[in-house]
């Protein structure tokens, strides 16, 4: 049986964008043992993996030196056969680079970054993560370590969530509570994040769209989402929806996960979120604040309609409108 240590501590979108390449290996490699190093916040997620065998919590920021030391003290003890970490982290070039691993692989900037590009030097193999060098789909990059390992491409690569029924369940008697009808109605589930007043929105424009989307279709109902450590910046948009009588939620990870599952549609910002819907098979509308980034973070494999720019109420509207009506329609 082989052994592989895999490695994100960054953000659940990035860690879902993986999954593609983890489905492909475990069906090329199998068996094998499967170690994942995941960040605090992606934990819960990557925990309820079947096919993740072990998961090791590394807080990046928070953990002592003596914590890391040990960490790649155990690590070499573990004798993987092969190592990945797939974005540019000076302490994943050290900690991979230092694992014994037969194979060692990582993502780098290259020398956009001179300073973290020695510790590279300790790995088999490198990818360059530079704008430049990314020219397709952000998954299509995280599988590249296939051609490395010699494994063949997926012909349709799928993002995945793992089910927790549990959660599913309270999730569902949460929106029967609230007064939805599960079979009937088209939940439109909006991500409320900093980014809309970075973005220049204010109340009155969020108001107006949330609005329009009620408007959209007589089975419409509007669900918005959000974490609850935006409460305090985001509080006056959440009152102005309350006052409309629109559901706001700001729990945990699984729940937001159903939520998002018995979604009809769902709208949001670049994040996360965007990701959990399509690895559902969910359309989206999905606004991005840089154009590089809407050019390889789209969303992959499902409706979808992309936006850019200033006062996209009609933009939106015109989107949800087309995906509710039509789910094959999509823009770029």
């Amino acid at each position: 049986m082989k052994k592989v240590l895999l490695a994100r501590i960054d953000n659940i979108g990035d860690f879902i964008l993986t999954t593609p390449f983890i489905s492909a290996l475990c069906d090329s490699l199998s068996p094998l043992k499967i170690v994942f190093i995941a960040s605090p916040y992606t934990y819960p997620l990557v925990k309820k993996m079947k096919i993740i065998d072990e998961v090791i919590v590394l807080d990046a920021k928070k953990e002592t030196i003596i914590n890391k030391l040990a960490l790649i003290n155990r690590i070499r003890k573990e004798k993987f056969d092969i190592a990945i970490f797939f974005h540019p982290s000076t302490l994943l070039a050290i900690i991979i680079g230092l694992s014994k691993a037969k194979i060692r692989i990582g993502y780098e900037f290259g020398w956009v970054r001179p300073f973290s590009s020695p510790f590279y030097w300790l790995l088999t193999h490198r990818i360059l993560s530079t704008r430049e060098a990314i020219e397709d789909h952000m998954v299509t990059h995280f599988l590249k370590p296939l051609k490395i390992l010699g494994i063949p491409f997926p012909t349709s690569p799928k993002l995945t969530i793992p089910e927790d029924k549990t959660e599913e369940a309270k999730v569902e008697a949460f929106l029967l509570k609230e007064g939805f009808n599960l079979n009937n109605d088209k939940i439109i589930a909006l991500q409320l994040c900093p980014k809309w007043i970075e973005d220049g929105w204010e109340e009155e424009d969020f108001l107006k769209l949330c609005k329009k989307l009620l408007n959209c279709n007589n089975k419409v109902k509007l669900l918005i989402l959000y974490k609850k450590e935006y409460l305090n910046q985001l509080s006056r948009f959440l009152l102005e929806a309350q006052q409309l009588g629109i559901t706001c939620f700001g729990g945990d990870l699984f729940k937001w996960i159903y939520l998002i599952k018995n979604s009809s549609l769902f709208i949001g910002y670049d994040s996360g979120g965007i990701h959990i819907a399509v690895a559902f098979g969910k359309p989206v509308i999905d606004i991005f604040i840089d154009p590089w980034c809407k050019s390889v973070w789209y969303p992959f494999g499902v409706p979808y309609v992309s936006l850019m720019g200033k006062h996209l109420t009609d933009q939106i509207i015109n989107g949800a409108n087309k995906l509710l009506l039509f789910p094959e329609f999509n823009s770029l």
